[in-house]
């Protein structure tokens, strides 16, 4: 991002226990924050890493934007273009299967598609053990899948409907999320879907739409 102009701006980084003795971010919270999950992933390894990994390090000019709001940019290339429209695009149709439950605001639609762009500069960072990731099914699933909470119907309904929708399925009944997540167990519950539109999204929708199913409750912190 070297050779953009900053502008004015400040990122804050925090941490929060998700247990009995904290709460659920508030909405107004989740509208200006990213959800970064962090957690044992094998309790059985014990023993320290053979080495530190290679870190490269950033220079100042890299952490700045190359804008805070979608307004502020102007004449994009038409590379940049595709992947802002596409972000636009994915953000409005989550956002309609999503409102039952949690309205979706023009920041978090903005703070999105610009992550996708600011992603579509360093492509070979966006990687795991298996593959490419895509930045777009991260930022959906960081900025908009946390804001499901709640054990109304509307919010099962909405969390059902949004699952549909990761995976690419048109269908989004309670008995076709339960065929879903049927499969989603037999697999091992991936954290990632491979063959769903948008697969780390929907492996998340998957395990809320299990607690939906079995306890009545959709939430993204449970």
């Amino acid at each position: 991002m070297a050779g953009h102009p900053a502008p004015p701006s400040l990122g804050l980084v925090g941490t929060v226990n998700v247990d009995e003795s904290a709460h659920a971010f508030s909405r107004k919270v989740l509208d200006r924050a990213f959800v970064l999950e962090l957690a044992a992933r094998d309790l059985g390894d014990w023993q320290a890493a053979a080495g530190a990994p290679r870190l490269d390090p950033w220079p100042a000019s890299a952490w700045a934007p190359r804008a805070v709001r979608l307004g502020e940019l102007s004449d994009l290339p038409r590379d940049d273009r595709r992947v802002v429209e596409r972000a636009v695009a994915a953000v409005a149709e989550a956002a309609e299967r999503l409102a039952p439950s949690a309205g979706v605001g023009y920041r978090s639609r903005d703070e999105i598609a610009l992550f996708a762009l600011h992603a579509a500069e360093t492509p070979d960072v966006f990687r795991d053990e298996v593959g490419p990731v895509d930045p777009l099914d991260l930022a959906l699933l960081t900025k908009l899948v946390p804001r499901l909470d709640g054990a109304r119907g509307a919010d099962r309904a909405a969390a059902f409907d949004l699952l549909a929708w990761a995976a690419g399925r048109s269908s989004a009944s309670a008995n076709d999320a339960q065929a879903f997540v049927d499969d989603w167990i037999s697999d091992g519950r991936p954290s990632a879907l491979v063959d769903a539109r948008f697969p780390r999204t929907a492996a998340r929708l998957a395990r809320i739409a299990e607690g939906a199913l079995d306890d009545g409750v959709a939430s993204f912190w449970s």
